[in-house]
């Protein structure tokens, strides 16, 4: 059994349509109340759905009843209202391995299998020393991994694009997609010269589909990234051609940001910018080995190609709107 967490969200969808197709008994565990089109499209694939939510030990412990792997992909970029970026990632993280190594050593006693995995969707970038919170607590929450005594792969990512399913995209992508098709000038900070390297959906679904199968035991870090290194500006004006605008770059000077994203604050309004974006923005968050390539087993696709086929099939005012990880 593989229990997915934050099923319900861009990656996780992806995923668990995979490991369906595959007829991998999968075990989806989403937020309380999901529903509609979120909660179908999991339906749909034939997964268990599970209501919970990992602070609540009870629940928590059913959900990983029987499962030998988990994949925790639970997260947010954008800073979480309840419990900020250490509540959603560190915290959070601590109580799964907890529970996790709980059942685990339980079913040893009893005789049963003996694997526990835990496959993290972490950053590129993730230190517990990082400048910007977002990737300190992903940092901190491999090392309550590395703390638990199980198995796991914390794969580190970069940008996510593309869209195979489901109805939801990057948010991040998105974001830049309506500006792109905006004909307005596109706003990055430090005029968006730090350097990403996106990977597709599809690629990395493979990925961590590679550290599930993978012989074990591991306590590894894989990064995961696209076929090549890019600016984000590169990425905004490969969307402003796709939508067949010729826009212009707009560079925001840092001070400018900070000061954007600390009104922000004051007005409730972080989802506009905040501070933590504005300091991922002054570094780059590319591969220094990549071990994607062979876990995919093929080609990687290009960020231009990845969103020319997602437009293709899903149509421009669908990338435009929905919701994203």
């Amino acid at each position: 059994m593989i229990l997915v967490t934050g099923a319900n969200g861009y990656v996780g969808a992806h995923l668990v349509a995979r490991l369906r197709e595959e007829g991998a008994a999968v075990r989806a565990l989403v937020r309380r109340g999901c529903s509609g089109a979120e909660a179908e499209c999991l339906r749909k694939t034939g997964a268990e759905l599970v209501e919970a939510d990992l602070e609540e030990a009870g629940p928590l412990a059913a959900a990983l009843d029987r499962a030998e792997t988990v994949v925790h992909l639970l997260g947010s970029i954008e800073r979480p209202r309840r419990g900020g970026y250490r509540g959603m990632h560190t915290a959070k993280t601590a109580l799964l391995a907890r529970a996790f190594r709980a059942e685990v050593d339980a079913r040893r006693r009893r005789g049963g299998s003996g694997r526990g995995r835990v496959v993290y969707l972490s950053a590129l970038g993730a230190s517990p020393n990082a400048a910007n919170l977002y990737a300190r607590t992903k940092g901190e929450a491999e090392e309550e991994l590395r703390r638990s005594g199980l198995d796991w792969v914390s794969v580190r990512s970069s940008l996510i694009f593309g869209r195979e399913t489901g109805r939801r995209d990057s948010k991040i992508v998105r974001k830049l997609a309506r500006l792109a098709a905006s004909g307005r000038a596109v706003p990055l900070v430090g005029g968006g010269r730090n350097r990403i390297q996106p990977i597709y959906i599809a690629d990395l679904v493979f990925c961590l589909r590679a550290a599930i199968l993978a012989d074990g035991p591991l306590r590894e870090i894989w990064e995961a990234g696209g076929p090549a290194q890019l600016m984000l500006r590169d990425v905004a004006l490969t969307l402003m051609r796709l939508f067949g605008n010729p826009n212009r770059i707009a560079a925001v000077p840092f001070p400018v940001a900070y000061l954007l994203a600390l009104c922000a604050r004051a007005v409730r309004a972080e989802k506009t910018l905040n501070l933590e974006q504005v300091r991922m923005s002054r570094r780059d968050a590319v591969c220094a080995a990549n071990r994607a390539p062979a876990a995919c087993g093929g080609r990687l696709v290009s960020f231009e190609e990845g969103m020319a086929r997602t437009i293709s099939r899903f149509g421009r005012e669908a990338l435009l709107g929905g919701e994203g990880r």
